[in-house]
């Protein structure tokens, strides 16, 4: 694959992601919200006690849902002439619907209902709860309810003002946009829980505006005027000595409504993210991986450079300047054949082979590699691979024969995995160094991102960013995936030899070609079987040869059978590199006082059943 294709699928792949990524997180964001939620709730409260409530529900799924209510978390008794700390007054309910409280006495209070729907209040309502009961489901859609109240809150009383703290929902569905309306007579100041939520005065009133997750307290907390408490329908109470400006905002910290913001900067820097890695991406390949162009024929059928080892083929020009596989191995097998290294034949009957070495010694480094390697394999100088499928048929109930078994596959393995630092700095410039901070700011902002999904009053837009981070991420990752030379460089000119070995490679690809130049010279086949090896193409050349009728006595076994292919040495060895050893086994809370978000007065909120 070219470079210019190799970027389009980056670029491509990179888009993609970023588009999954933000219809993940969008999902996700969608279900954490789950089926039910108050898409509008607007309330106000007066100084009188009076607390005027209306609900729109918003449901998601037909026939989930007979009741739409809210509860408290103190006592509500039925009427103003109750003497618990709420009463209730009044409801309005959709058509079709019935009102209905449940007091904190567990008595249920609901007019028109058979007797059959009040059992079932009874059974399934909580205590301290009023709701709209629909005996035939709700279906998708948005349902009003409207509620009023009369409440008498806490008031505490300091040296130097008083506080209120009322909460209007601890427990509770997502609220997607609230407004609140409260007096601004002789309030010193206004403390929104979330505290993100905007404080705006208008008029004689302060407008509390903004939205609340679920179980995240919502409400709002006044520091007033000393003796304003007196104004107010509720309970005082002296605390004597205490300063309630200084409790109310340690309370109250400064940070706590950058807190409730971080889950949208979180997702709006993850949206970011996906949006800009993969220009990024583009950007470094102009500036870092462009290539300069160089004219070489589309097809070569010399090879480009015999001084270059197969290995060194298959390390620099096959796929990943900067990976070795096992073609590297076979065809360096081959060339130590053809050295007279080796001696490789096949075994009678089957697909087996053996591997006689007959040299010590190479001068090549990975040659020397593998001469070390399989002397420490061999038996008397000679490699024989259905000894080793037998050793692979009993290493399961012999612990002996499974430990030498699994040097042996180290050992191979490690023959696949060869590198050479200086013959990749001689070649290549990696770039996957300048792709590094597109992996590091991504993981700094999905721990980010976490953080705000836990410690936000926005969770579910904080577990969206997080998803979206972490495709950012995965854009990445998929260019690091790649050739290094792809946002690195070749040096100097060697990118036109990587271009000759690339037109080589398709030259041996193509069997029509291969018979139109086939050569006279049979020691040319011979080079053709082994770098073909190296890249990647070698059986090609092998059917070619077999198809041809193509005789090289030097890659032909003593018997005269066939070719040595290099599908023959994945065959043999894979009893000892795909063995494995059998496996061995055995058997949110909190609570508060009566300072800051969810510490209030009230508490319960909007939900379902």
């Amino acid at each position: 694959m070219g470079e210019g294709r190799q970027l389009a699928v980056v670029i491509i792949a990179a888009v993609i992601i970023g588009i999954l990524g933000f219809g993940l997180g969008g999902l996700v964001s969608y279900l954490f919200e789950g089926d039910l939620v108050v898409s509008d709730y607007h309330c106000s409260w007066s100084y009188d006690g009076s607390l005027n409530e209306s609900y729109q529900y918003g449901v998601k799924t037909d026939g989930s849902y007979r009741s739409l209510n809210r509860q408290f978390n103190v006592p509500v008794s039925y009427g103003s002439a109750g003497t618990t700390v709420v009463q209730y007054i009044q409801s309005s309910v959709p058509q079709g619907a019935y009102s209905y409280l449940k007091d904190y006495t567990g008595t249920v209070y609901m007019n028109g209902a058979s007797r059959a729907d009040q059992q079932l209040i009874q059974s399934h309502a909580n205590d301290n709860e009023a709701g709209a009961f629909k005996p035939d489901y709700y279906s998708t859609g948005t349902w009003p309810v409207t509620y009023s109240w009369i409440i008498s809150p806490p008031i505490e009383r300091g040296t130097d003002a008083d506080h209120i703290n009322i909460d209007l929902a601890t427990d509770h569905v997502a609220y997607k946009s609230v407004t609140i309306t409260i007096p601004a007579d002789r309030v010193e100041q206004v403390f929104p829980h979330p505290a993100g939520m905007k404080v705006t005065k208008n008029g004689d009133s302060y407008l509390i505006t903004g939205s609340a997750s679920g179980d995240i307290p919502l409400g709002f907390e006044l520091i007033l005027e000393h003796g304003a408490g007196d104004l107010i329908h509720g309970r005082i109470s002296d605390l004597g000595s205490v300063s309630i400006s200084e409790k109310t905002n340690a309370a109250n910290p400064w940070y706590a409504s950058l807190l409730t913001t971080t889950p949208r900067i979180a997702y709006l820097g993850s949206f970011f993210l996906i949006v800009c890695i993969p220009i990024l991406l583009l950007v470094i390949w102009y500036r870092k991986g462009r290539e300069k162009p160089f004219t070489v024929p589309d097809h070569l059928s010399v090879v480009p450079d015999p001084s270059l080892k197969p290995w060194m083929v298959n390390l620099i020009f096959e796929g990943d300047p900067e990976g070795f596989g096992k073609e590297g191995l076979y065809a360096t097998l081959l060339d130590m054949h053809r050295q007279k290294i080796i001696r490789i034949d096949e075994k009678p009957g089957s697909k087996d082979i053996t591997i006689n070495i007959l040299k010590n010694q190479s001068t090549d480094s990975y040659e020397q590699t593998i001469l070390n390697s399989f002397s420490r394999i061999a038996s008397d100088n000679v490699i024989d691979t259905g000894v080793l499928a037998s050793m692979a048929e009993t290493a399961n109930s012999d612990s002996s024969v499974r430990s030498t078994l699994l040097a042996y596959q180290q050992e191979i393995q490690s023959l696949t995995s060869y590198s050479s630092s200086y013959l990749e700095s001689r070649y290549i410039e990696d770039g996957r160094g300048y792709l590094i901070p597109l992996l590091i700011f991504p993981i700094i902002w999905f721990l980010f991102s976490i953080f705000a999904a836990i410690a936000g009053s926005d969770g579910q837009i904080g577990f969206a960013a997080t998803v979206m981070s972490v495709a950012a991420f995965l854009q990445g990752l998929v260019a690091m995936l790649f050739p290094a030379t792809l946002f690195g460089r070749w040096k100097g000119d060697t990118y036109a030899e990587k271009l000759r070995w690339d037109s080589f490679r398709s030259f041996l690809s193509d069997a029509a070609l291969i018979r139109r130049y086939a050569p006279s010279d049979i020691s040319m086949w011979g080079e053709w079987l082994v770098y073909g090896t190296a890249l990647g193409v070698g059986d090609r050349v092998v059917k070619t040869m077999q198809d041809l009728e193509v005789n090289i006595p030097e890659f032909t076994y003593s018997s005269g059978s066939g070719i040595l292919a290099p599908a023959l040495f994945y065959t043999a060895f894979r009893p000892v590199t795909s063995y494995s050893p059998p496996s061995s086994g055995s058997g949110f809370s909190g609570g508060g006082g009566g300072f800051g978000g969810g510490g209030g007065f009230g508490g319960g909120g909007a939900g379902g059943w």
